[in-house]
């Protein structure tokens, strides 16, 4: 073998390499600038102009157009059906699509579409599907009915109301003062005094609505304040769940402390002209009048909190529009009430946390019983 000296093998061994890199440099091919080959007659251009757009079907252009597939939907929530287009399964639920998918950022749908078309069955479906994953639907209002034989079949509550068939009063706080007894004894004085001021909101944005569908139009801010202190006055001095009778009396003998609220200047006959209106309201609701006494008379089924329910209104006529619209708007009061004191206690760690799928039906009738209502 010959002998060859460091350097040259050195020497050698870089030429070598410059040539290997040398040719890949020329395979590599080169790409013009923005503006194109400078040079005469290369294509160079100091203005680019927009490409040439056109339009066409995905069966004429299906060469050019790189997605012919669609992507599926992810497979979170409750199976509905297939698609239309592609044939995979299409799950949804406004709940799973919040809480796991975390593809919305709050837990609510709204349905609209024309009627017969299915927009009960789709809702149906999803409250079967979520009870299964645990979360108890509530029906608070089914005028049809569509979810009274679901909510059956479940093991659920079904609370019927209409004129003679069932009532609601809308002065029971409903499980609050429990609650809030059960808050102050675990040393949760502040969330007890919250569930029971909601309570007492709750009641007085009622009877401001029913005043307002019975009248087609809001209470005077007088009223509200009146009303505001004679629920007051019944909490600290009534003994029991009061009704709109109690509250009829109270604003009738005119105690100090809703008096002074009334602006009498201590004349009787200038208080029984300032609340002259407001009580013959509340005798409309008392006795009878349009809305029958349907919410003046004591709850006959309260309704549960550990279990699916469905307020049965079905037996009230379509020609009694602002009976069904009242109704509507006493079930929602009611409902939230309640899951307002499950949140309460899940909260305070006393009870398990309950997810509930609140169904809202016939959002229409109610927002054009009268003016003021939205």
């Amino acid at each position: 073998m010959s002998k060859r000296s460091p350097r040259k093998q050195r020497k050698k061994f870089s030429k070598g390499k410059r040539e290997q890199t040398k040719s890949k440099r020329e395979v590599r091919p080169q790409r013009p600038p923005m503006r194109g080959w400078l040079g005469r007659g290369r294509g160079s251009s100091s203005y680019v102009q927009a490409a040439d757009e056109w339009r066409g079907t995905t069966v004429q252009v299906c060469g050019l157009w790189p997605y012919a597939i669609g992507t599926g939907t992810p497979m979170v929530g409750v199976p509905l059906g297939r698609h239309i287009h592609t044939g995979a399964t299409l799950c949804c639920d406004p709940i799973s699509w919040f809480q796991r998918a975390k593809l919305i950022s709050n837990p609510s749908a709204f349905v609209l579409g024309k009627p017969g078309l299915g927009k009960s069955t789709i809702v149906r479906r999803m409250a079967t599907g979520l009870a299964g994953y645990g979360v108890m639907p509530l029906v608070l209002g089914d005028l049809k009915p569509d979810y009274v034989d679901l909510i059956e079949a479940l093991g659920g509550q079904v609370i019927t109301l209409g004129r003679g068939r069932g009532y609601l009063n809308i002065l029971d706080p409903g499980e609050a003062g429990e609650a809030a007894a059960r808050l102050r004894q675990a040393g949760y004085s502040r969330e007890a005094a919250q569930v029971l001021a909601d309570a007492h909101g709750r009641r007085h944005t009622m009877v401001s609505a029913l005043l307002t569908i019975l009248r087609s139009s809001p209470p005077t801010d007088r009223e509200e304040t009146i009303i505001d202190r004679a629920l007051k006055y019944l909490d600290a001095h009534h003994d029991g769940v009061p009704v709109l009778g109690d509250l009829l009396r109270v604003i009738q003998d005119g105690p100090a402390e809703v008096r002074a609220v009334a602006l009498d200047r201590g004349d009787d006959a200038r208080y029984q002209a300032i609340t002259e209106n407001l009580e013959a309201s509340l005798i409309g609701l008392v006795g009878g009048g349009r809305l029958g006494e349907t919410f003046a008379r004591p709850t006959t089924n309260p309704m549960r909190r550990d279990a699916p329910v469905v307020y049965d209104v079905s037996a009230i006529d379509d020609s009694e529009m602002d009976l069904q619209a009242a109704t509507l708007l006493a079930c929602w009061s009611a409902g939230f009430g309640t899951v307002n004191v499950a949140n309460a206690l899940a909260d305070a760690g006393l009870e398990p946390r309950r997810h509930y799928f609140v169904i809202l039906d016939e959002l229409w009738r109610a927002l054009r019983a009268g003016r003021g209502m939205v």
